[in-house]
């Protein structure tokens, strides 16, 4: 894989001798980890999902190509586009972890003044949140969204 190994190459050029040889290294074997697993999820070639993760960087290979960006599959809810997810989720209310109130927007909380919570802070959705996977549009986006958890999905775990 061409793009590959122009990561590898960044990453040895990232810091001299040894350690960038190793970073080099790391950074193959957790792209060789995870990119399978996306690409059996979106049905299209390894190579495809690289270029697109790689086409969207912008700082440092070393720093980008980690697990709080491209975190497990597991527990992910996987939509065919935007537009099912917007039906699985068609009140567009969110509920904020942090504060509790209901959101308009599944990043930031827009609930209360005083709570400005962010799903993508240091500390995402406290574990109450839900990570998505928009399949159509991961090609633009090569990303797990994690967002506060939509009422819908709220309601359908607890049973109502």
């Amino acid at each position: 894989m061409e793009t590959l190994e122009k990561i590898k190459q960044l990453c040895r050029e990232s810091w001299s001798g040894e350690t960038g040889e190793q970073r080099a290294v790391d950074a193959e074997a957790f792209i060789l980890g995870f990119l399978p697993s996306y690409a059996g999820l979106l049905g299209i070639s390894q190579q495809q999902v690289l270029d697109a993760i790689e086409a969207k960087r912008t700082y440092s290979a070393v720093n980008y190509y980690q697990q709080s960006n491209f975190p497990s599959l597991d527990g992910v809810k996987i939509f065919d586009t935007k537009q099912a997810f917007a039906e699985a989720a068609p009140s567009k209310q969110f509920r904020c972890p942090s504060c509790g109130g209901v959101s308009s927007d599944p990043y930031e909380c827009d609930a209360s003044k005083d709570c400005d919570w962010k799903s993508y802070g240091l500390f995402g959705t406290l574990g109450k949140g839900v990570r998505i996977v928009v399949k159509d549009t991961f090609l633009e986006h090569p990303r797990v969204h994690e967002i506060f958890m939509p009422l819908e999905f709220e309601q359908q775990a607890s049973g109502l």
